[in-house]
């Protein structure tokens, strides 16, 4: 219970990664504030969780439900220990970069690089003001590996890989800590639609043989969290099987 009396945020927290980093912190004794666009999903993660889930359908998008998250955080708990950074989308497709429409562009940046930004501003301001607080990104190894036909992912979770170090570094004597995870291919419901042949040429290319799971991803974020990760600073982990050596 290394998280008992601690408050955490967790966005995405409705599926996949999100969902399994919420159960975590949970699990180990921290309330938690769980964002997601998609209020079916919360009130299930809920119903497994009980009364130390705060489920809070918003859009990190949206400057009015970011203002909206951290009212809810103060009102209910007066304070903020943990963000978990974690929503983000894929490529509305995979295409060339000159053929990738302005639109198309923004609508990733705008989620994995605007949305995780105003997150971070905001938990910075309250964590500031309380002495301290860890802050962990979700990052991407397609931040140190180029995605094929995928540059709008890859270039704004690099962007997030930069602003982890650059918040670590102005705020580590303020207490506040920076993290950022980096994963691999992991199993996610996302990847249901992908055909076995695909999925087995992914697999092949990793060389430990295999996919990362949620909990593996939601144990390096509880890791970081966590007093045991109290030096730990301004770091990018990878968590990919070795697929980034």
């Amino acid at each position: 219970m290394r998280f008992d009396g601690k408050v955490a945020l967790v966005t995405g927290a409705g599926s996949g990664i999100g969902r399994a980093i919420a159960c975590r912190f949970v699990a180990e004794g921290a309330s938690v504030v769980a964002v997601d666009l998609s209020a079916k999903a919360l009130e299930s993660l809920r119903a497994g969780l009980g009364e130390r889930l705060v489920p809070l359908t918003a859009s990190v998008t949206d400057p009015a439900d970011v203002a909206r998250i951290f009212a809810e955080c103060d009102s209910r708990f007066g304070r903020l220990d943990i963000l978990a950074n974690n929503a983000g989308r894929t490529t509305p497709r995979f295409a060339p970069l000159h053929e990738l429409s302005p639109e198309e562009w923004n609508a990733v940046m705008d989620v994995n690089f605007g949305g995780a930004l105003a997150m971070l501003r905001g938990a910075l301001a309250v964590m500031v003001g309380q002495g301290g607080g860890a802050v962990i990104n979700t990052v991407s190894i397609s931040a140190l590996k180029a995605l094929p036909f995928g540059g709008a992912y890859s270039v704004s979770k690099a962007a997030l890989a930069m602003l982890t170090r650059q918040a670590a570094a102005e705020y580590a004597a303020q207490g506040i800590r920076v993290n950022g995870i980096m994963p691999g291919v992991t199993g996610t419901p996302i990847l249901d639609e992908v055909p076995k042949e695909t999925m087995d040429a992914i697999i092949a290319g990793i060389p430990q043989k295999r996919l990362a799971s949620p909990d593996e991803i939601a144990g390096m974020v509880a890791f970081l969290a966590s007093d045991e990760a109290g030096y730990v600073n301004g770091a990018l982990l990878t968590i990919d099987g070795a697929a980034s050596a």
